[in-house]
């Protein structure tokens, strides 16, 4: 059932077909063209140790996943020496991240200037911390109660840096470096046993 066919009335393909499967073999296997297209049913397995994409030329190489409603990329950007994704990325499990430098670990990036750059779900529902950017570049930090209802914020943005309570309004703990201040709205109480 194994045959090489050139279809020449129809995509002029040249066609290595068997039963069980096609074996190329050889020190080095070159593919040359301008378009490489691997087509699989279900999946596609590399069985070696290593992958390399790319060959130092003057353009980044990208990897896409296109999907049936959208589509993402990695791609390696050779002058900050760090790999980017497009879009979303979701991940199932405990995710470790290590580095040899001195510089930044980790880098979010969002291009809205209030956009959220972490959130944390417990449960698949409720939201129990959120870290934020804020419009001018300033941070902030929500932490949730059990209803997902924002209940401490920490704001980089606000006066010295502010810690506001039960909602962004008129109490909140302010520090200057030498004094620290406590502003209600209302009345301030102090109780203890």
């Amino acid at each position: 059932e194994s045959h090489i066919e050139y279809n020449e009335n129809g995509d002029d393909h040249l066609t290595l077909s068997g039963t069980v499967g096609v074996v190329v073999s050889g020190s080095s296997v070159v593919v040359d063209s301008s378009t490489a297209v691997i087509k699989a049913p279900t999946q596609v397995e590399l069985a070696t140790d290593q992958i390399w994409i790319g060959e130092n030329t003057t353009t980044d190489p990208k990897i896409s996943f296109i999907g049936a409603g959208g589509s993402g990329h990695i791609h390696w950007d050779s002058s900050d020496d760090s790999f980017v994704v497009e879009d979303k990325i979701s991940v199932s499990g405990s995710v470790q991240i290590s580095g040899s430098t001195s510089g930044d670990l980790l880098t979010l990036y969002n291009a809205v200037d209030n956009g959220e750059f972490i959130k944390c779900i417990t449960g698949d529902t409720g939201t129990s911390i959120e870290l934020n950017g804020q419009v001018g570049g300033g941070g902030l930090i929500k932490v949730f109660d059990d209803n997902s209802t924002a209940r401490i914020y920490l704001a980089g943005d606000q006066g010295n840096g502010r810690v506001y309570l039960y909602d962004m309004g008129g109490e909140y703990i302010e520090g200057d470096g030498a004094n620290l201040t406590v502003t209600a709205g209302g009345v301030i109480e102090l109780s203890g046993s």
